[in-house]
């Protein structure tokens, strides 16, 4: 479960859920909500390969990937379809 907080200039994502890839798939589908908000692309499919030592810092590259594609190739996250 997400769920965005307004936050002085810019939005918070809070994320509660059981495992770490439930955990990052529901970052994916937070980031697609609200890119969806703000409509800027095609919908596209994008294979994303990541790691790192620990969860958060996984947790970041990740919506950092997802952002950049986003930005650079119209990429809208709607679910991960495997981790």
């Amino acid at each position: 479960m997400y769920r965005w907080l307004d936050h002085t200039s810019e939005r918070e994502l809070w994320i509660e859920d059981e495992s770490p890839k439930d955990i990052l798939g529901e970052a994916a589908i937070a980031l697609g909500d609200l890119l969806r908000e703000h409509p800027g692309g095609e919908p596209v499919t994008h294979p994303v390969s990541l790691s790192a030592t620990d969860l958060p810092t996984l947790l970041v590259e990740w919506l950092e990937e997802l952002v950049y594609l986003a930005e650079n190739d119209g990429f809208v996250p709607e679910r991960v379809i495997e981790m």
